[in-house]
């Protein structure tokens, strides 16, 4: 009975349909003929689509091992053009072991390590390693999570409380990796209306930070204190202009304490003066001055005996002066450790760091609070090279760094540079590239005949420096110069130091001999930025006469 009804509904309603639709023909029909095709593309597209899947091809194991033996992978660069930027010579070293300051290499080779960022040799101190050992048994290897979630464990509020009494301050934060430190630090506080006035030496991950901030950005001359205080004077002049002011506008000068690409260190004293009189804050990146400058390790601020009052935010790193890993940052007031808790990238979403180096860098600091004098030891040693490598008259090097430095950046004389044309290639500048295969045949020669470990600085000119050149069309940060570096260890004797410099001088020689004739090695040379600072000298008497003739006249 049931069904019936529904036939008899079914029937009615088709009945009832037909009736309207030979009515919507005589009255409207375009739309008819509209809608009914309407209908029949959608069930086309319903019932018609073509099948594209492809027919899977099943091979079998042995067909699929075949395959994989045949395989080659390409190199993801050209090999030779690599070489040849290397020197002719592949400059990889394998490392198998390191102790004290020297490594053995993968052929059982021992070398002077004059590599490694470990200045104060904690890497390899016993009781750090001791330490160590301990924690991964109490707690195991990893704290699986950010540090705001489940990842915060004893070792490292133990840690950021030593980092805190070390500097007197209320509170620290630690960050899992050394150079995502101060690339979440800027863009923590620098946001896309702010200013940052940035030194244009400064290294790759503070140019990270900024790039990612996406706040304006300044570039001053490296260690300049005077186009510094041009670039305040005329924000001054636009704030005047335009009714803006620092309380509108969050600006902060960037700087680092020893300059990695550089190794000379920054005029903090000069900055704090500038800084007061414009109203700008300051972020001071102290990764490679930490534990080596001022009487107990506290870095630049110590050195220079300026208050970290006046420093409104320090960051740091933990690899380079405690043998361990990761990074830190203090402030000159507890609210900047607060708002990087939430805030800082790399604080917030990165898992913390294993408990156990966090064991190291506290072990490691403990000691550098109990002994300080380690860290007049690491710039005695950089200075004995520094003196060794700038006495010799005949010397083909020019060192850039400071004598207190333990990066000590070394480069072709200038005279010896300027010997090669300078002329384009196929879009390579053959002086750029005879200067760096001539410090990479240094380096190699060092490594294979003298049993000194050294490096020829790379940097990664990526496309920070390619952005920030788009958005600065009349500054930027500097290109990267060719140059051998040498990192100074406090385990370094007074033999080793001896041993490398009387290498260098001699390989430098030779090899200069070699691609750049005898008469350029015999010729006299000053050292770059002498001229540029001759010329200096002469506008400056210029402008004095200038001066006093004025002052004679109006006299008169």
């Amino acid at each position: 009975m049931e069904d019936q009804t529904v036939t008899t509904t079914i029937l009615h309603y088709v009945e009832h349909y037909q009736k309207w639709w030979l009515i919507q023909i005589e009255e409207n029909p375009s739309r008819v003929v509209l809608e009914t095709s309407l209908i029949v593309l959608v069930l086309f597209l319903l019932f018609k689509r073509p099948n594209n899947k492809k027919q899977e091809s099943k091979l079998s194991q042995r067909e699929v091992d075949d395959l994989l033996n045949d395989w080659t992978p390409e190199p993801l660069v050209n090999m030779d053009d690599a070489c040849k930027v290397a020197g002719g010579q592949n400059d990889i070293v394998l490392i198998k072991q390191k102790l004290g300051a020297t490594i053995t290499t993968n052929n059982d080779d021992v070398l002077i390590d004059f590599v490694t960022f470990d200045f104060l040799g904690f890497s390899c101190d016993d009781d750090v390693k001791e330490q160590c050992v301990a924690t991964l048994d109490a707690v195991g290897c990893g704290s699986c999570g950010p540090r705001g979630f489940y990842g915060t464990l004893d070792q490292h509020l133990e840690l950021e409380k030593t980092i805190a009494d070390l500097f007197g301050v209320e509170e620290c934060i630690t960050y899992s990796d050394a150079a995502s430190t101060v690339s979440s630090v800027i863009p923590a506080f620098a946001k896309r209306t702010d200013l940052c006035i940035v030194d244009e030496a400064c290294y790759d991950p503070i140019l990270t930070g900024l790039f990612l901030s996406r706040c304006k950005t300044v570039y001053f001359k490296h260690n300049d204190m005077a186009d510094l205080e041009r670039i305040l004077q005329e924000i001054a002049v636009n704030d005047q202009k335009n009714g803006t002011s620092p309380r509108s506008q969050r600006r902060f000068i960037v700087l680092e304490g020893i300059y990695r690409n550089v190794g000379d260190v920054c005029d903090l004293k000069r900055i704090v003066e500038l800084k007061k009189e414009h109203h700008v804050r300051i972020i001071l990146d102290e990764s490679f001055s930490f534990g080596v400058l001022g009487a107990t390790g506290r870095g630049v601020t110590e050195h220079l005996d300026v208050p970290l009052t006046d420093v409104e935010i320090i960051c740091g790193g933990l690899n380079t002066s405690c043998g361990s890993v990761g990074g830190f940052s203090i402030g000159s007031e507890p609210e900047i450790v607060e708002h990087q808790k939430l805030s800082a990238a790399g604080y917030t979403y990165s898992a913390s760091a294993p408990p156990f180096v966090c064991k190291a860098a506290t072990i490691a600091l403990q000691k550098l609070l109990k002994d300080p004098s380690m860290c007049q030891t690491v710039r005695k040693n950089a200075e004995l090279l520094h003196d060794g490598l700038t006495d010799d008259s005949t010397n083909m090097l020019e060192i850039t760094s400071d004598p207190c430095s333990p990066i000590c950046i070394i480069q072709l004389k200038e005279h010896v540079v300027q010997s090669i044309a300078d002329e384009f290639e196929e879009g390579q500048n053959q002086r750029e590239n005879m200067e760096r295969a001539a410090i990479q045949t240094i380096v190699n020669i060092l490594i294979a005949d003298h049993g000194i470990f050294a490096v020829a600085s790379k940097y990664n000119l990526h496309h920070l420096y390619v952005e920030s050149k788009k958005t600065n069309s009349k500054n930027g940060p500097c290109k990267p110069i060719n140059s051998l570096r040498l990192s100074i260890s406090k385990l370094h004797t007074k033999e080793q130091i001896n041993q490398a410099v009387s290498s260098l001088l001699a390989v430098s020689a030779q090899v200069c001999r070699d691609m750049y004739g005898e008469d350029v090695v015999n010729q006299p040379g000053t050292k770059k930025g002498t001229q540029k600072k001759e010329k200096k000298k002469k506008k400056s008497v210029t402008s004095t006469k200038k001066k006093s003739r004025n002052k004679s006249v109006g006299r008169s």
